[in-house]
């Protein structure tokens, strides 16, 4: 039956008795409980066998990330060819220090800012006196570049710019 021939309100009813049959076609098929019941019996149906084994399991325990960092390697000297050297055993008691991070790294971090015109270094983890350590650190990096060094402390944080 051609389109043309037919009056506009039966090709309406035509085309919305269409719709009505693809949306409930659909809606059965997604979204009904029935129709869900059954797409996940005929899932079951359509999957083979299997069997649950844990013996396999040691081959995805190596790709799985470790939960807690391992203890560094000893090296024959220090610091290494990467400049890394270990914390010390024995610390006296201080006013200040900087804990390492978990992966037994300093918390150093360069900050770029300003276009690349103005670099900072965040040193993070400052336990203890915290503005004793600001004034040995501004006092050193005066002596060594020669010129004002601007250091600004953060007491909360726990770390110096």
């Amino acid at each position: 039956m051609a389109m043309a021939a037919v009056p506009t309100w039966c090709r309406f009813q035509i085309l919305m008795g269409r719709l009505k049959s693809i949306a409930l076609n659909t809606s059965s098929r997604y979204y009904s409980a029935s129709g869900i019941q059954d797409n996940q019996a005929q899932k079951e149906k359509s999957h083979p066998a299997y069997e649950v084994s844990t013996e396999e399991f040691k081959f995805v325990e190596t790709l799985l990330p470790r939960e807690t960092v391992p203890d560094p390697p000893v090296h024959e000297s220090y610091p290494t060819p990467s400049g890394w050297v270990p914390p010390a055993e024995n610390q006296s008691p201080m006013k200040y220090f900087v804990k390492r991070t978990k992966n037994h790294m300093l918390p150093l971090y360069m900050q770029t800012t300003h276009a690349g015109n103005r670099h900072m270094v965040m040193i993070r983890k400052v336990e203890g006196d915290i503005w004793a350590f600001e004034s040995d650190i501004r006092q050193h990096l005066e002596k060594v570049s020669g010129k004002k060094v601007a250091v600004q402390v953060h007491e909360v944080g726990r770390f110096i710019r």
